[in-house]
């Protein structure tokens, strides 16, 4: 019987990407540099400080694709380090570790000598093409040696994890099925066979006591310009298992965003570890804890700052660009029996306590780029700092062709309906949150 659970909270990295394109340094560098300048250094002093500061104790650790950068032996051996220290560091047992491969994580060398052996021996190589993830299952292997039900093979090259004290269960797809080192084969893809497994499997386990995550390796949701980037089958995860999951995982777009697949959400972090010429300029180095509860899904999203090398809040992934902690709503079955569920505001009932409340929310601001040296949020209070903003308008006696400086609040009170106008970072949010 499963263990009841009132939330579970997710450590989730993607494209680490060991190799010549990881920006921290190697883990077999010299004391001095490698005690600090290694992603596992890096993340071990920012998930302190959020346990510390914000309460945030992963139970689980995934991490969803290019964990390597040429699906090398060497490359495997630094991504078994990461997780194995990482896990110890956190308490979360390997039975709690969740990996997916992503496209950088076959061996496209392998792969070709494979071919070149079929030739050789006149037979025609089969898909999936199984010696592509040679280095990839071996240290899977190692990984999970003394954790039954846990495996990677050749006749099921995809994963299920059971996590019975989380009540939580895992589809790990793999969405590089086609790929190869062949032209013509580098997007992604599940497979309907895979996709029929994983529904069949997870229809033994309750929604009322299970929570069940899903993690894939390629963007579920359209929307990168190159459509190889895209996961091609994604209205068939969509309409065969999309029913069967909670929440949905992935990397490979090096961009933290939220999204829907049909009705499962779908949320994404970018690279943990890739060097800046080899992900968009415009955006950093990122990870996220999350959390699942009745209260909906909590966001801790975070990225790297290079100057002052260390991780800080990444305000990019809320709706509005001004939030590093982000709720959205969400119904999950698995904690309806034992979660207790914040009490909805009654404004009419207790109107102090909804105006305390209130004004809890909107009297503060939280400017992008500050910082304390202990990395926590700066807050500061919008009466004291706030710069009323004024807008354009006809002049007060109406004269065509005049027009005078109306301050918006006066503007607001003269209008049953208003539409505000302005350029990022004109100050139209935290406007908002002034009348309020």
């Amino acid at each position: 019987m499963a263990q009841e659970r009132d939330s579970i909270s997710l450590l989730h990295l993607s494209d680490t990407q060991f190799g010549r394109n990881h920006r921290f340094g190697n883990l077999g560098a010299t004391a001095e540099d490698g005690q600090f300048d290694t992603l596992i250094a890096r993340l071990k002093i920012d998930l302190d400080l959020l346990r510390k500061d914000h309460g945030v104790a992963p139970d689980a650790l995934v991490v969803t694709g290019d964990l390597a950068e040429w699906g090398r032996k060497s490359e495997f051996d630094d991504v078994y380090e990461l997780l194995d220290r990482l896990s110890k560091h956190l308490n979360i047992p390997r039975a709690h570790v969740a990996i997916v491969p992503g496209n950088h994580d076959i061996n496209r060398a392998t792969c070709e000598g494979y071919f070149a052996t079929c030739k050789g021996d006149e037979v025609e190589p089969v898909p999936p093409y199984w010696p592509k993830w040679k280095h990839y299952s071996k240290m899977f292997d190692d990984f999970y040696k003394d954790e039954s039900g846990i495996a990677f093979k050749e006749n099921q090259s995809w994963t299920l994890w059971e996590m019975p004290e989380l009540r939580m269960v895992v589809a790990g797809l793999n969405s590089t099925m086609v790929e190869s080192h062949s032209d013509g084969t580098h997007y992604g893809e599940v497979g309907e066979n895979q996709l029929r497994w994983f529904k069949s499997k997870l229809e033994s386990y309750s929604r009322d006591d299970w929570f069940a995550l899903g993690l894939v390796h390629h963007n579920a949701v359209r929307g990168a310009k190159d459509d190889d980037e895209n996961l091609r089958d994604a209205n068939d995860l969509r309409q065969i298992l999309g029913g069967s999951l909670d929440l949905l995982l992935h990397g490979h777009t090096h961009d933290g965003k939220s999204a829907r697949l049909g009705l499962l959400p779908v949320l994404s972090t970018g690279s943990a570890a890739l060097k800046p010429d080899q992900r968009p300029a415009e955006i950093p180095n990122q990870y996220q804890c999350v959390r699942v509860s009745a209260n909906g899904i909590d966001r801790w999203t975070r990225r790297y700052d290079p100057g002052d090398k260390r991780w800080i809040g990444e305000t990019r992934c809320s709706p509005n660009g001004d939030k590093w902690i982000i709720n959205e709503p969400a119904n999950f079955a698995a904690f309806r029996k034992t979660a207790t569920v914040r009490e909805p505001l009654k404004p009419t009932a207790d109107p102090a306590r909804y105006v305390e409340k209130l004004l809890g929310e909107v009297s503060k601001i939280y400017p992008q780029g500050l910082k304390t040296g202990e990395n926590k949020v700066i807050e500061l209070s919008i009466e004291e700092y706030y710069i009323p903003l004024a807008t354009p308008s006809r002049s007060m006696d109406g004269k065509p062709g005049e027009r005078a400086s109306v301050p918006l609040r006066e503007a607001i009170a003269a209008s049953r309906k208003l539409l505000i106008v302005g350029d990022p970072g004109a100050g139209k949010s935290t406007f908002l949150l002034s009348p309020a």
